[in-house]
Order: structure tokens, then C-alpha cells, then sequence
């Protein structure tokens, strides 16, 4: 024996689905807008991070190591206060913390020029204690700075990978947008 729905369960069961397939929608868009944000916020606050650690390396890093050259600091002291372990403690975290291996390559090669950095800070600091004259550590500053700017341009190639990549997701929510609401614009009709 076959029961006959009512109108009122049919209306009832239709707009269940209607329901539903209003939802789904809904959540999915809610999934991948969250997703690209947090992935476009992560690209902004690496934006951020590199600019403050390129700012640092412009600015106090050679004329901390100026100050090492003209015995305003000592060796020791130097090497106790010494502003490129923490900026390298910085680019280390941010390479482990890569997604793509683009930064995390751009990323190691900064570490690279810190490295050659630090070697020519290690031959001051020498020339220092066996009592060289100034103008050899003068000389070697030349390549501290050459140093230095190499890992400004190496932190601004990687601030252009952010922000090529932060213009990458803002495509993708544009065309995720465009597809759901395609997609919401069916279900309602």
C-alpha cells in the first residue's frame, strides 16, 4: 500500500532541500574566504617582518659594526650585543616558516650574505684584538656594506615574492566570488 503525501509534507520536504542547497553555498564561501585570508595575512605580516629587518639592516647593523671599527665597542662586547645574530635568529624563523619554496629559497639566500657578513665582522674583530691598524678595518668594511646591501636586495626580492604572491590570492577570492555567486544566483532561481 502506497501512502499519498500532502501538500503540506511536500511543501514541508522542498523547502528542506531549498534550505540546504542554500547552506552549502554559504559554508563553502565561508571555508575558502577564510582560508585566503589567512593566507593573504601571513603574505602581509611577511611583508611586514622582512620590511623591519631590512630597515635594520639599513640603519643599525653598520654603524654598529662602525662603532666595532672605531673602538666604540669592544670585541667582546660586540659579540655579546651583536644585532646580526638576532636579525639572522629572525630570517631563520621566517624560512622555517616558508610555504613556498620561492621564499624559503630567497630566504636562504639572505642567510648566505648574513654568513659572509659575520665573516667580515670575525676578521675585524681579529685585526682588533692582534692591534691592526684602523684603516685594514676600514678597508674590510667596504665589504661589510657590500655585504649588507646584498641582503637588502636579497630582503627586497623577497618582499616582491610576498607581494606577488598576497596579488595572487586577492585573484583567487575575486574569481571564488565570481563562481559562487554564479553558483548562489542558480540555487535561487
Amino acid at each position: 500500500m502506497t501512502t499519498k503525501k500532502t501538500i503540506r509534507e511536500l511543501i514541508f520536504q522542498s523547502t528542506k532541500w531549498m534550505r540546504l542547497l542554500a547552506i552549502i553555498p554559504l559554508v563553502v564561501s565561508i571555508i575558502i574566504y577564510t582560508n585566503h585570508l589567512f593566507t593573504y595575512q601571513r603574505a602581509v605580516n611577511n611583508i611586514h617582518r622582512a620590511n623591519e629587518i631590512s630597515t635594520a639592516f639599513r640603519t643599525q647593523v653598520i654603524e654598529d659594526v662602525w662603532g666595532l671599527v672605531y673602538g666604540q665597542v669592544t670585541p667582546a662586547v660586540f659579540s655579546q650585543e651583536n644585532i646580526i645574530t638576532d636579525l639572522r635568529e629572525d630570517i631563520t624563523d621566517m624560512a622555517d616558516k616558508a610555504q613556498s619554496q620561492a621564499e624559503h629559497a630567497t630566504l636562504m639566500l639572505t642567510l648566505e650574505a648574513v654568513d659572509s657578513m659575520e665573516t667580515y665582522v670575525e676578521t675585524i674583530k681579529e685585526n682588533i684584538v692582534m692591534n691592526q691598524p684602523v684603516a685594514k678595518n676600514e678597508n674590510v668594511m667596504l665589504q661589510v656594506e657590500s655585504s649588507n646591501l646584498l641582503v637588502l636586495d636579497i630582503l627586497q626580492e623577497f618582499i616582491e615574492v610576498e607581494i606577488n604572491f598576497a596579488s595572487s590570492t586577492g585573484s583567487e577570492v575575486m574569481n571564488s566570488v565570481i563562481v559562487l555567486s554564479i553558483i548562489e544566483g542558480f540555487v535561487l532561481l
